[in-house]
């Protein structure tokens, strides 16, 4: 598609959103050279302006499928599932009203280039045979992957965090919504039903029918907002707020890049300024508080700062301690979720590494703060830090063996522009020096204090 062709569809999104009572105010949707399509503003923007309003009426959710249609579902449907169905199977004269602002939306190609569930076995198979590499290897983070080739970990459960197995579970959800469709329609093409998937997965917003409670899996407090979804995220010190009785979802501007807010007050969502914007300037919102694993298998990008960013060491952890050990961490709530952050070892991952230098029940006083027992910091620092060197050596050897699968096909280079296969191994390779910096950063720190902010008095 050439540019011309881009912003024709673009204008006839516009042009259809104002028929449809869709506030547009001094922004509009522009090809970003190296980064596709996002909101840059038509002129200068004062702080508290309205960027974009959205009616409800015009929101594609859950709430304008045909009851009959939802009907055909299996009851364990996800929302998910049944909205990239409707966008597939549902009636075509409804969906036509959506229809100028959903030819904007990129192909199944674009998905399938950025989305490591739809290149997994293709990393595994060419570009390891390229790098001459054994397959057991996984090229994917372990916090994406859910894999270590490195440790056993087949016989540890980790902790639900939504920030590790993440590409697993997004299977899982991806294959129950596939087989739930598949009784309601039974001849559904996959790459359609796919596409579709990635779409409401990618270009959703917080949405909940009000009056109702809070679905038990978050996943499925989605919905589409018409022109709202141009917005590309940046996450430098932003936070969100959600209000679940006024059905509210905020973006709370703590930083420079982050410029807007959005609120959903149950008649439309709003995007406004929180700061003045410059003309020419690409206008943000933020797609959480996430680290960059989870933005990789999610919407399919990597920031290049993220202050949000983390690795997490419990299945390097996990191996250390007995069934009885890890029985104990599980009653004092310290089982699993053991991050390094750019700011260095959170709370739990010291935590767990006092059980290591501490006699059982020293330990035990400790995790019930009663002991303040500072002469083992040494000890706890050096524990964690040996956790983040065997980190730090899985990071040395993907990278290299992604420099070697480089050099060793003249037709794939470090260049994240030129074709599929060069997009996805510049992303890895990206993705594993930001954790090897994430581990440097971390050994190199001074021992006292070990994690700033985030530590306690032992």
């Amino acid at each position: 598609m050439t540019t011309t062709a881009a912003e024709s569809i673009y204008n006839n999104a516009m042009q259809w959103a104002a028929t449809q009572g869709i506030g547009l105010g001094g922004v509009a949707p522009t090809e970003i050279p190296g980064r596709g399509l996002g909101m840059v503003a038509t002129r200068a923007i004062e702080e508290g302006e309205a960027l974009v309003s959205v009616p409800s009426s015009i929101m594609l959710t859950i709430d304008c499928i045909p009851k009959t249609f939802i009907e055909s579902f299996p009851e364990r449907t996800s929302t998910h599932g049944i909205l990239a169905a409707f966008l597939l199977h549902g009636d075509t004269i409804l969906l036509a009203k959506w229809k100028c602002w959903t030819d904007s939306w990129p192909d199944l190609q674009s998905f399938k280039r950025c989305m490591p569930i739809s290149w997994e076995k293709e990393l595994d198979s060419n570009l390891v045979d390229r790098g001459k590499l054994e397959t057991s290897h996984c090229l994917l983070p372990p916090a994406a992957s859910g894999s270590w080739n490195s440790i056993n970990n087949s016989t540890r459960t980790s902790s639900e965090n939504i920030y590790q197995n993440i590409l697993p579970k997004q299977k899982r959800r991806m294959h129950s919504a596939w087989q739930c469709v598949l009784q309601a329609f039974p001849g559904t093409d996959w790459d359609m039903f796919s596409y579709y998937w990635f779409i409401i997965n990618t270009r959703s917003f917080y949405y909940v029918t009000p009056g109702e409670q809070e679905p038990e899996d978050w996943n499925d407090a989605v919905g589409l907002v018409p022109i709202a979804d141009y917005f590309n995220h940046a996450g430098n010190e932003v936070g969100y707020q959600t209000d679940l009785r006024d059905i509210t979802f905020r973006f709370t501007d703590m930083g420079d890049i982050q410029s807007c807010m959005a609120t959903f007050d149950k008649e439309s969502y709003t995007i406004n300024a929180t700061r003045r914007i410059e003309e020419g300037e690409e206008v943000y919102i933020s797609y959480g508080s996430h680290p960059n694993d989870y933005l990789l298998v999610e919407y399919g990008f990597i920031p290049d700062h993220n202050p949000y960013d983390a690795i997490f060491l419990d299945d390097l952890v996990f191996e250390h301690f007995t069934e009885y050990e890890l029985e104990e961490l599980k009653m004092h709530d310290l089982y699993g979720n053991y991050k390094i952050t750019q700011n260095g070892p959170c709370s739990r991952t010291q935590d767990v590494a006092c059980m290591v230098c501490m006699r059982p029940k020293k330990w035990q006083e400790y995790a019930l703060h009663r002991s303040n027992d500072t002469t083992r910091r040494k000890l706890m620092t050096d524990t964690i830090n040996n956790w983040i060197s065997m980190y730090l050596q899985v990071c040395t050897l993907r990278i290299r063996a992604l420099q070697s699968t480089a050099a060793n096909s003249p037709s794939v280079g470090l260049d994240e522009k030129n074709g599929p296969d060069n997009l996805k191994l510049w992303t890895l390779l990206k993705r594993w020096i930001q954790m090897r910096d994430i581990c440097e950063t971390t050994l190199n720190r001074p021992t006292e204090p070990i994690g700033g902010n985030n530590s306690r008095s032992m």
